[in-house]
C-alpha cells in the first residue's frame, strides 16, 4: 500500500477535492542539480511537499515569525527598516605593557529583523585612544545567533571573540517586552585600567610649576640645539585672549568733523577699526572703511629725532584699550579727536559685567546729515475722464499704468456684509411719490446698488435701478436715517434699515457672525470636526493643550483652525458656557463628546439583544435594574473622563497586570486593587461596585463576579 500523502489521503468523491491539495499529476523529470555559491550541488528532495513549498521554516531569520511580529505590531508594514541594537564589549589581552594586562573593547551590535544579519561596530570610549572607529564585523549571517539568543547579560562567540551584551536601546527593549521576552536591566562595563587613567582629571598646575617646567625645557633645548615648544607668557596671554574673546566686538558711535563714524574695538587682540556712517546723498565716496583694523596709539603722535629726559626716542607706545572708550568723552586716534556719544546694547552689557561701569547714551551732536532739505510735494491732478478715478491716479504714478490694487483683507472680512436701507426720492415728482427703493451698500469694496420694490398698477417696472458701482461721497459712517445721497443723478433719502444693519451700527460686530447663536456655531464646529477627524477622542486630544481639558484659549484656537470667524469675544464665552455644564472653566472629554459633538459618551458595551422579561420580574425590580444601569453608566462616564488625562499610563498598568496573571486575564479583585491603589481614582465602594458591574456583567450569567476580563475587552469598553 502506498504512503498516504496530502494529494491522495482524501477519497476521490465530490466535495472531497481541493485545488490546494489535489495537484495535477506531472510526469516531468525533476531537476535536483544546482549551483550554490558557484559550487555544483544537489538539492534535497522533500517527499510529500506541495507545489511551491520549499520546506523553509515559518520563522524568519530573526527567530520570530512574521505573523507573530505583525500581530504584536499591527502598524508595521514590513521588517525592512527594523533593527535591534545592543551594546556590549569583548576583552583582548595586552602583552608587554606595564599599565594593563587586558583591554575592554566596547562595541555596538546591530541585528536586522528582515534578513537576520548581524554587524558589529566599535565605539572607543576615550578620544584619541588609537582604536579604530567604525565597522569591525560587516553585516553577515551568523549561525546560532538570532533575536531569541541575543539578550542583556548574555554572550555569544563570533569570529574568534566572545561578545558580552550589557544593554540595548529603548526600541529594542520595547520590542522584546511586546513580544513577551523582556530584557534584563542594564549592566556595567568591567573596569578598564587604560580608560580610567586616560579619563582621570589632572591636578591643576600653578605658575611656579609652569615656570620651572619652562626653565627645564629651555635648558634641554639649548643643549640639544632645538627650539623650546612652550609659549612665552606674552604668547600665552595672546592665545588666551583669542580663545576667550574671539568675535567679541565693542561698537561705539562717534563724531569727528561733523561726520558720523562707527568705532569697532576687537577685544581678542586690542585692535581698532573705524567705519564711515554716510548719510544718503552725502556726495562723499561710498567707502565704508575709514581706518583699517590695527592697533591705535593713545594720544597725539609725536615724532622725535633725539632722546629727552622724560621720553626716550624709541619709547614703546601705549595703545588704546577698552577703558579708553567711554561715552561722553573724546578719544584721539591718529591725531583725530573723536567724540563718543553712544554704543550698542552688547557693549553696554559687556562694560557692566567686566568693569561694573554703565555706559550712558548722550545726544548726538549736529552732523552734516542733519541739514534740513526741502521736498516738493506733488499733488495728484484731477481725473482725466478715462476709466475710474483710481485708473487716472495710476496713470499719474507710472508711465506704464497698472491696475489698482484691491484690499483683499477687507474683501475677505466683509465678503457677506451688506447694509440695506429703504429709500425714497428726496424730491419726488407727483408720479414718483409712492416708489420705494432698496439702497444696498457693500462693505467689502465700498460699492452701492439700488433696487426698486415692484408695485402693481404703478406704471413702474421693479428691479435693478442702479448697478453695483463705486459711489463718491458715500461712506459707512454717513449712512443713517434721513440722510440724502446722490446716485446716478438722482437724490435718495434713507427712511429705514433692516435688523442686521441696525445691529451692526449699534454694536459694531461684523455681520458675518452677528446672526448666529452659540448653538449654530456649535453645529458648525461639529460639522467641521466630523470631516477632519475619524474619532472624537482624536479631536479632543488635538485641541486640548492641558491635562484638564479644553480651555477658553483652546476654544479660540479650535474656531480659528476650523475657519469659523467669531469677532465677538462674548460669543466664544457663550459657546464655552453651553458646553461646560459643570462650570469648572474647562471642557472635559465627557462634555466635549456630549455637548459639542452631540454623541453619547457611554454606549452599550455588549451586543444588543431583544428585550426579554425574566420570570418573576416585577415592575419594581425592572425599575431598580434600570436605575442600577443608569448609575453604572454615570460611574463609567466619570472613569473615562479621568482616564483621558492618563490614558497611556492606565492602559499600560492593566496590560502589566494581565501579563503577570497565569491566564492573562483580569479578575474582579485585581480590577478593584488597580483602580483604588495604583490608579488612585478615589471611588466609593458603591461606585466601585457599579464600575465592576459595567465591566464584568453579562446578561444571563449566573454570577458575573467570577468572570475574568481580557485586556482587549477592557480597551474596547474604555475606547468606545
Amino acid at each position: 500500500m502506498s504512503d498516504l500523502r496530502t494529494t491522495n489521503a482524501l477519497p476521490k468523491l465530490p466535495g472531497y477535492t481541493f485545488s490546494g491539495l489535489s495537484q495535477p499529476v506531472s510526469y516531468n523529470r525533476s531537476q535536483i542539480f544546482s549551483f550554490n555559491g558557484g559550487i555544483p550541488s544537489v538539492k534535497a528532495v522533500i517527499p510529500g511537499a506541495l507545489a511551491g513549498d520549499d520546506g523553509k521554516p515559518t520563522d524568519v531569520a530573526s527567530g520570530f515569525s512574521e505573523k507573530a511580529i505583525f500581530a504584536k505590531f499591527p502598524l508595521w508594514k514590513s521588517l525592512g527598516d527594523k533593527a535591534l541594537r545592543f551594546f556590549g564589549y569583548f576583552t583582548e589581552r595586552v602583552h608587554e605593557s606595564a599599565t594593563e594586562t587586558f583591554r575592554v573593547r566596547k562595541v555596538r551590535i546591530t541585528f536586522t529583523l528582515n534578513d537576520g544579519l548581524i554587524s558589529v561596530s566599535e565605539t572607543p570610549p576615550v578620544a584619541n585612544s588609537g582604536l579604530k572607529v567604525g565597522t569591525m564585523i560587516s553585516k553577515h549571517a551568523e549561525e546560532g545567533v538570532n533575536a531569541r539568543t541575543l539578550s542583556v547579560g548574555g554572550s555569544f562567540p563570533m569570529r574568534g571573540r566572545e561578545f558580552h551584551i550589557v544593554d540595548c536601546d529603548a526600541f529594542t527593549r520595547q520590542f522584546y517586552e511586546t513580544m513577551g521576552s523582556p530584557q534584563a536591566s542594564p549592566l556595567d562595563y568591567p573596569p578598564d585600567r587604560f580608560e580610567s587613567l586616560a579619563t582621570r582629571p589632572r591636578p591643576a598646575r600653578d605658575a611656579d610649576h609652569i615656570q620651572m617646567k619652562r626653565n627645564v625645557e629651555m635648558q634641554a633645548a639649548a643643549i640639544s640645539g632645538h627650539q623650546a615648544s612652550l609659549l612665552t607668557p606674552e604668547e600665552r596671554e595672546k592665545a588666551r585672549n583669542f580663545l576667550e574673546h574671539d568675535r567679541v566686538v565693542l561698537e561705539f558711535s562717534a563724531v569727528w568733523d561733523h561726520r558720523l563714524f562707527r568705532i569697532n574695538f576687537y577685544v581678542a587682540d586690542g585692535t581698532v577699526a573705524i567705519m564711515n556712517d554716510l548719510p544718503p546723498n552725502s556726495g562723499r565716496d561710498p567707502n565704508g572703511v575709514f581706518m583699517r583694523r590695527q592697533k591705535a596709539p593713545v594720544g597725539h603722535i609725536i615724532q622725535k629725532a633725539i632722546d629727552t629726559i622724560n621720553v626716550p626716542r624709541n619709547a614703546d607706545p601705549q595703545f588704546v584699550t577698552a577703558t579708553n572708550l567711554i561715552t561722553g568723552t573724546s578719544v584721539v586716534l591718529f591725531d583725530r579727536e573723536f567724540y563718543v556719544y553712544d554704543c550698542d546694547p552688547f557693549t553696554k552689557k559687556y562694560y557692566e559685567n567686566q568693569f561694573g561701569y554703565t555706559q550712558v547714551s548722550y545726544e548726538r551732536p549736529e552732523t552734516e546729515g542733519d541739514k534740513k532739505r526741502t521736498f516738493r510735494t506733488l499733488e495728484i491732478p484731477p481725473p482725466n475722464g478715462y476709466g475710474s478715478d483710481e485708473d487716472s491716479a495710476q496713470s499719474y504714478r507710472s508711465l506704464v499704468p497698472k491696475a489698482p490694487k484691491k484690499n483683499f483683507a477687507k474683501f475677505i472680512k466683509h465678503a457677506n456684509d451688506i447694509m440695506r436701507f429703504h429709500a425714497v426720492h428726496a424730491k419726488p415728482a407727483p408720479e414718483d411719490e409712492d416708489r420705494v427703493f432698496i439702497f444696498c451698500y457693500y462693505l467689502s469694496d465700498d460699492t452701492v446698488s439700488i433696487y426698486e420694490h415692484p408695485s402693481r398698477n404703478s406704471g413702474h417696472i421693479g428691479g435693478k435701478v442702479s448697478a453695483r458701482a463705486p459711489a463718491k461721497n458715500i461712506s459707512p459712517e454717513a449712512l443713517e436715517i434721513n440722510a440724502v445721497f446722490t446716485v446716478g443723478g438722482q437724490q435718495y433719502r434713507l427712511t429705514s434699515m433692516d435688523e442686521r444693519t441696525k445691529k451692526f451700527l449699534e454694536t459694531g460686530i461684523p455681520m458675518g457672525t452677528s446672526g448666529f447663536g452659540a448653538e449654530d456655531l456649535i453645529y458648525r464646529i461639529r460639522h467641521a470636526l466630523g470631516q477632519r477627524f475619524v474619532r472624537v477622542t482624536e479631536a479632543y486630544r488635538h485641541f486640548s493643550t492641558g491635562s484638564n481639558g479644553i480651555t477658553l484659549r483652546d476654544l479660540v484656537a479650535l474656531l480659528k483652525e476650523c475657519e469659523i470667524r467669531v469677532d465677538d469675544p462674548s460669543m466664544v464665552e457663550q459657546i464655552m458656557e453651553a458646553a461646560d455644564r459643570d462650570r469648572d472653566g474647562v471642557i472635559n472629554l465627557a462634555e466635549f463628546i456630549e455637548h459639542v459633538m452631540g454623541q453619547d459618551i457611554v454606549r452599550s458595551t455588549r451586543k444588543s439583544t431583544p428585550p426579554t422579561f425574566e420570570a418573576g420580574k416585577t415592575y419594581a425590580d425592572l425599575h431598580q435594574s434600570r436605575a442600577r444601569d443608569d448609575f453604572a453608566n454615570s460611574v463609567l462616564k466619570l472613569f473615562i473622563t479621568k482616564l483621558e488625562a492618563r490614558r497611556a499610563f492606565i492602559v499600560d498598568t492593566f496590560r502589566i497586570v494581565s501579563d503577570k496573571s497565569l491566564d492573562g486575564l483580569i479578575g474582579v479583585d485585581t480590577f478593584k486593587t488597580v483602580v483604588q491603589e495604583k490608579l488612585a481614582l478615589h471611588l466609593t465602594e458603591e461606585e466601585l461596585d457599579a464600575l465592576v458591574y459595567k465591566f464584568f456583567y453579562i446578561a444571563g450569567a449566573p454570577n458575573y463576579l467570577t468572570r475574568r476580563l481580557t485586556l482587549r475587552e477592557f480597551r474596547r469598553i474604555v475606547e468606545q
